[in-house]
């Protein structure tokens, strides 16, 4: 356990992926977000083994940490492989049930909004109470602009669909910030933070240190008077070579 200052430490940054560590066992995730002062997860699955859901919550909740968000894999609007894509989806619901996570981080795939209707209907009787967890659609894949995401949440209208603001890919793709904010930040959900070598490099890099403009991220959280989860998704598993999490979370702590 860390003292009282170390857990403030952070202050924006609330949470972290573990798609940046997935090598670590569940105790050592709750060490790491006790040392940089971050209170909870979003435990990345479909990767690699996960134990039990209530050795995660016991453990997790020792160290004052909680799993806000499972971080699926399913894709909700894809129309190819559907039944696999309602099995993962149905899966990572439960999980997030057990362990008390308001949401479930899903990609959106292709373009079809009835492909995501249906799939949701697939699952409605998981999603009908009031504290089930909310399905977090992403800025990525076809739909990678904030206007986008809250277009297919305005249509299809479900009380318990939401967005996951990821930073970097509508910037990529010619969002300004200012308006991913405006599309999304209404919206149930949460953010996802990162910071890349430039507009053409993906690779992620240091907070602060690369092209997308964070400045004006933080500036747009404050003008909506944003409260909600900000997470760094450190994304390691796909780039092994660079430096590995705690270094980020250092580094975030200091910019």
């Amino acid at each position: 356990m860390t003292d009282e200052t170390d857990t403030e430490r952070n202050g924006w940054l609330r949470g972290f992926s573990t798609l940046g560590c997935l090598e670590l066992s569940i105790d050592d995730l709750g060490r790491l977000a006790r040392a940089h002062g971050v209170s909870g997860i979003e435990l990345r699955t479909g990767l690699v083994p996960l134990p039990d859901a209530h050795v995660v919550k016991t453990t997790l909740a020792a160290y004052d940490v909680e799993t806000f968000s499972i971080a699926s894999s399913a894709r909700l609007t894809d129309p190819e492989s559907a039944e696999e894509q309602r099995r993962v989806l149905r899966s990572d619901l439960a999980l997030a049930h057990d362990l008390g996570a308001a949401y479930v981080r899903v990609f959106p795939g292709g373009t079809s909004v009835e492909t995501a209707a249906t799939h949701l209907e697939a699952v409605a009787d998981l999603l009908d109470a009031d504290d089930s967890p909310i399905v977090a659609l992403e800025t990525h894949d076809h739909l990678p602009t904030g206007r986008a995401i809250a277009e297919v949440i305005t249509t299809l209208g479900h009380p318990r669909l939401g967005a996951v603001w990821d930073v970097l890919h509508p910037w990529r793709h010619g969002e300004p910030i200012a308006a991913s904010a405006e599309a999304l930040l209404g919206l149930p959900g949460y953010v996802q933070v990162k910071d890349a070598v430039s507009l053409d490099d993906p690779t992620p890099c240091l907070l602060g240190t690369g092209a997308v403009p964070l400045h004006e991220f933080r500036t747009q959280l404050g003008a909506h008077a944003y409260a909600g989860w900000v997470s760094l998704e450190w994304e390691r598993a796909w780039h092994p070579h660079v430096p590995p999490l705690d270094v980020v979370l250092e580094s975030a702590h200091d910019w």
